[in-house]
């Protein structure tokens, strides 16, 4: 991996108690990020020669408050636990394609207007740059699990926006042709959600259910309450206000919103 630290400066996709949808007829891709740089003889031309794109997109940056907070230890926990999260970041590592930087950073983010408790955020303040911001005022009132999910949440926001953003900056005549043909699942949830209130993105995050609870579960089912319920529950906390969790079955429903309410009220006492 290619991390840099930088100094914290002073969020549009939220991890709320409500905010977030399967790729590329695609599921996560599997395996890691990681690799690149290129070597040169000292006196001679650089073998291989250096790709002037690798140098330009290919940097994962986290802040110095992100460095020394919470959220850290638990993306490196995940990192070294399985493959969901590397699949996640492997677009802003020197891996091709080579997309876009990704900074992760904590900031304050004020509460909703229905009182809404927003944990994370992701933003993109241009075609390439995507940031991560994880709320200052929870960082450290959420249990292990539940960041890590609020996390995990984020980075698909991020790989999900960057590949339409990249697509359609780079070469906006062949944008549909090139996404159709790498990410034919991407595509189809573009085109029918673009233009709705959620956004293409939210309506995919149902396919990945199964993948994020397995990923955390299994990273802090040691824990005594970590339950595949509860995992399942802080999944669906990010994705309250969307259509999906309203279709929900009734019982599952309700078990999330009881898990959550819960986790709220102890996250109060913290």
């Amino acid at each position: 991996w290619k991390i840099l630290l930088i100094s914290s400066s002073g969020p549009d996709e939220g991890n709320t108690g409500g905010g977030g949808g399967p790729d590329g007829g695609n599921r996560p891709i599997p395996g890691g990020g990681g690799g690149g740089g290129t070597g040169s003889s000292s006196g001679g031309v650089p073998s291989p020669a250096p790709n002037p794109l690798a140098e330009i997109f290919d940097k994962v940056v986290e802040t110095e408050d992100f460095q020394k907070s919470r959220a850290k230890e638990v993306l490196d926990a995940l990192l070294k636990s399985g493959t969901l999260a590397k699949s996640l970041m492997k677009f802003f590592t020197p891996t091709p394609p080579n997309l876009g930087h990704l900074t992760l950073t904590i900031e304050d983010i004020p509460d909703g207007s229905k009182g809404e408790r927003i944990f994370g955020r992701t933003r993109y303040p241009d075609q390439y740059n995507t940031q991560i911001v994880i709320n200052a005022r929870y960082v450290d009132k959420m249990t292990e699990e539940h960041l890590a999910t609020v996390i995990l949440h984020e980075l698909l926001h991020a790989r999900l926006t960057v590949l339409v953003t990249t697509y359609k900056y780079r070469n906006p005549k062949d944008f549909d042709k090139a996404l159709k043909q790498g990410f034919p699942g991407l595509y189809e949830y573009y085109h029918k959600y673009a233009g709705s209130e959620g956004g293409y993105s939210h309506p995919m995050f149902p396919g990945y259910e199964k993948d994020f609870v397995n990923a955390v579960y299994d990273l802090y089912k040691h824990k005594e309450n970590v339950t595949l319920h509860r995992c399942t529950a802080l999944f669906w906390w990010g994705l309250r206000e969307t259509d999906s969790f309203k279709n929900l079955p009734q019982d599952k429903k309700r078990m999330c919103v009881f898990i959550q309410e819960k986790e709220n009220s102890e996250m109060n006492k913290r």
